[in-house]
């Protein structure tokens, strides 16, 4: 991963949310600014280039900015997964919760964690039978807007 993409991925994820940026000055970083891409040199290439790059489309950056919707998160929510995942904890066990909900009115409504049926291990949670999981969420309606993992850190993701 460049240099330039850590920074990145380092600025959002800030621990303190009144130090996190917002997506807006997240959007204005120059890993994704920039016109120029941000290579991953590979020494062990026949070149020494990039063989693999992470970096923002070529031409600029991504057109994302009017894409981004906000995500409404129940305060509880964590507090819940966190009573949850405490057992595993003990155990020095990973758990994975995802996070359920709709589309309300141009923005994303959390309105369900789920916590699957799943084995884990310190530092890995691989969740079972994913067809019960598929289909609790087409039953409902419901949308897959994101993951929260919990060892010894917390990992939360949206997509």
């Amino acid at each position: 991963m460049s240099q330039t993409a850590k920074e990145f991925v380092a600025t959002c994820l800030t621990v303190d949310p009144t130090q996190r940026p917002t997506a807006a000055e997240v959007l204005k970083h120059r890993w994704l600014a920039d016109k120029n891409p941000h290579p991953v040199l590979d020494p062990g290439s026949p070149t020494g280039g990039p063989t693999d790059l992470i970096a923002p489309p070529m031409g600029g950056s991504y057109p994302v900015e009017s894409d981004l919707r906000t995500v409404l998160f129940p305060r509880d929510c964590l507090n819940r997964f966190t009573s949850i995942a405490s057992i595993n904890t003990a155990r020095n066990q990973e758990t994975c919760g995802l996070l359920l909900g709709k589309s309300k009115g141009g923005r994303y409504v959390v309105t369900t964690l789920l916590i699957p049926k799943q084995h884990a291990t310190s530092d890995t949670c691989t969740i079972d039978e994913e067809v019960q999981v598929m289909r609790f969420t087409e039953e409902r309606s419901l949308i897959i807007l994101g993951w929260v993992r919990r060892h010894l850190c917390w990992w939360i993701g949206a997509h």
